[in-house]
């Protein structure tokens, strides 16, 4: 049976947004699986229970340990027992009505909050509880609901109780809490302890939804990020994301043609002739290539560049692109790695002579060529870092590309090992290759593993990239870089690009595996304050390349929050609700039953929305901030809600 209860609890855990109580006739209970010793000898206690009589029954026990008991009395009172012992309370608790008791033993002394205020009680316990002899009982003999059950081997203070609140591990007293039966797995045919301590046997039980407790309420709590902040933010990890059921991802950035441009675009690349393989040689998930006609092909190309930039893609000073390659058999000329537009705008990776072993690296049209570093039927890691600069190719100084491998740096002043040949250079920083392709494994005969392209210098990092790979979230300013990765771990999608908007939503629904009722919904913001209202979404046909994106966008997540800011006369709202029109009618038409539509607004401008379309948006959100810096007290933000509901934006 425990293992029954275990496995259920792995697949189906989660920060739900609906309540569920277990409901008795009288007839059922609750028994544990094992015997709750935690308390045995203890002089502190804390029970917690939410309750819904229906009748009140004279002995029916809301918790039975043998050695700690809470039942109903007579008149409507509550008893607390421990050995030959009892307490009695009578807190006018009402049928029909849902009620939380907290029950705190301290030294013998018991105090008895019913719904956070304490009652009066007569009597005194044992200064130490004796050891329990049983198993647990909850609710037998009881007629109603019972909720959100909590068992602490500590005497909790009243600022310490949660009482209308669930509990996670962020709670200063977890490390005291004994059991927590929650109540919510209702896919699960027994009562499941969040402490993996005490499961309970259901018998002639049944799960209800709870639609009637209004001071325990379960919400939508939603959470704000961009994919630059999650990718280099540690601090904000999977336990705090856990935390949300709503996550907003504010990177569907607006650009000036009012296009959107998702942060990291993603350079998912299509893969012919090319096969998975589980392992190889000691490394998992590989790229397979087989030689003439093996490719795989990203069309629109967008990478390396720089992820600071407010729009687009910026030109960064210095790229790299590194991975591990096993060469199965030369193939002169084959490609390891090309973004190209033209012969001037172009990065190259490839094989060249067989008889020098050669690596020839074009860099819009200046050639390194490193020779004899590497071997057919052997893995190496490979990195190349661009770093352009004006010069001549026979310049003393001119040294613009570095080919690393096995984490050994070649070039042509250092180490003198690197040819350079064709053009001088005229560029200073890395261009953006425009309406660019990148092409993995051109012709390649052999594998490719753990590519990746980043918008900086990653030459002293090369040993670390090739041992560690990339991790997300772990609190790196320079992880913001990384601007594509292929590691071929995906068998149902070999070219996934890990580091694009997909890439990072799928990593991000991860952390929520076993989890139900989360959601992501993609953020459409603009990077320059209220610029967006002055020549980019006043125009229809920048408006329209807005809402073919955001038709794309919102195949990958959950939905679209709009955060377009600042619209303080009637023109602008007049632009705002005319954008927020379309993006109803056109893009979340067909989507509503599945997808949620929401607006952020602020105190200082919320007024002006189109009342007709409340219905329309899901829900709202309110920054209750700037645009100024001032410091604000609690009477603005209940003032800010009464403004908000005045005006006609719903309560729920």
């Amino acid at each position: 049976m425990l293992a029954c209860i275990l496995g259920c609890f792995f697949l189906n855990s989660f920060s739900q947004t609906t309540n569920y109580a277990i409901n008795n006739d009288g007839t059922g209970f609750v028994q544990t699986s094992t015997i709750i010793n935690e308390l045995n000898g203890l002089a502190e206690a804390t029970v917690q229970i939410w309750i819904k009589p229906v009748e009140w029954v004279k002995g029916a026990q809301l918790y039975n340990q043998s050695n700690l008991i809470m039942e109903l009395g007579e008149n409507r009172s509550l008893i607390v027992k421990a050995g030959t012992s009892s307490v009695t309370c009578t807190p006018e608790i009402a049928l029909n009505t849902w009620s939380q008791l907290t029950m705190v033993y301290d030294n013998g002394t018991v105090k008895l909050y019913v719904n956070n205020e304490l009652k009066e009680t007569t009597g005194t316990l044992p200064a130490i509880l004796p050891d329990a002899v049983h198993t647990c009982y909850i609710g037998k003999n009881f007629k109603g609901q019972i909720d959100e059950i909590r068992v602490w081997k500590k005497a909790l203070e009243q600022k310490d109780f949660f009482w209308n609140n669930t509990l996670n591990k962020f709670n200063p007293n977890y490390d005291t809490l004994v059991s927590y039966w929650k109540c919510d797995q209702e896919q699960c045919e027994n009562l499941v302890d969040y402490q993996f301590a005490h499961h309970g046997i259901i018998n002639n039980l049944q799960r209800v939804v709870v639609e009637d407790n209004a001071v325990m309420r379960y919400r939508i709590v939603t959470g704000y990020t961009n994919l630059m902040r999650f990718t280099d933010r540690g601090n904000i990890n999977r336990d705090m994301f856990l935390m949300t059921n709503d996550l907003i991802l504010l990177s569907a950035k607006v650009q000036q043609d009012g296009s959107l441009f998702p942060e990291y675009p993603d350079n998912s690349a299509v893969p012919v002739n090319v096969s998975y393989l589980d392992e190889f040689e000691g490394h998992k998930g590989v790229m397979d290539f087989h030689g003439i006609g093996s490719k795989m092909v990203a069309e629109d190309g967008r990478a390396p560049f720089d992820p600071t930039e407010r729009f687009g893609c910026g030109t960064p000073n210095v790229a790299t692109v590194s991975g591990w390659i096993y060469i199965d058999k030369w193939v002169e000329g084959a490609g390891i790695f090309s973004n190209y537009q033209d012969e001037d705008n172009c990065m190259i990776i490839k094989l060249g002579q067989e008889t020098n072993k050669e690596i020839v690296v074009d860099f819009c049209g200046t050639i390194a060529t490193l020779k004899n570093q590497v071997e057919v039927g052997k893995w190496h890691y490979l990195s190349v870092c661009f770093k352009p600069s004006e010069g001549e190719i026979t310049g003393r100084r001119f040294n613009p590309i570095f080919i690393s491998v096995d984490y050994v740096i070649h070039d042509k002043i250092s180490s003198k090992t690197v040819e350079l040949s064709g053009k001088d250079m005229t560029i200073k920083v890395v261009p953006v290759f425009a309406n660019s392709t990148i092409t993995l494994g051109d012709n390649l005969d052999g594998k490719l593993d753990e590519v990746m392209v980043w918008g900086s210098d990653r030459s002293g990092s090369a040993k670390n990239d090739a041992e560690n790979g990339y991790q997300w979230n772990i609190g790196s300013w320079n992880n913001i870089f990384l601007n594509a990765y292929w590691k071929g771990d995906d068998p149902e999608n070999i070219g996934k690009d890990s580091q694009s908007y997909i890439g990072m939503i799928e990593f991000i629904r991860n952390y929520y595996a076993g989890h139900r009722g989360m959601k992501i919904r993609m953020g459409i913001i603009y990077p320059d304050g209220e610029k967006w209202k002055w020549g980019v979404l006043n125009k229809e046909e920048y408006l329209d390349n807005m809402i073919n994106d955001a038709k794309k966008l919102l195949t990958y997540c959950d939905g679209l929050d709009v955060d377009l800011e600042w619209m303080y006369s009637s023109s602008d709202w007049t632009i705002y609700n005319h954008v927020v029109k379309r993006l109803i009618d056109e893009v979340m038409a067909g989507h509503r039953d599945t997808k949620t539509f929401s607006c952020s607004l602020h105190k200082v401008s919320y007024g002006g929305f189109d009342k007709a379309m409340i219905n329309d948006v899901d829900f709202f959100t309110f920054q209750l901030y700037g645009p100024n810096k001032e410091t604000y007290y609690w009477e603005y933000y209940p003032e800010a809600y009464n403004w908000f509901i005045n005006y006609g934006f719903p309560k729920d």
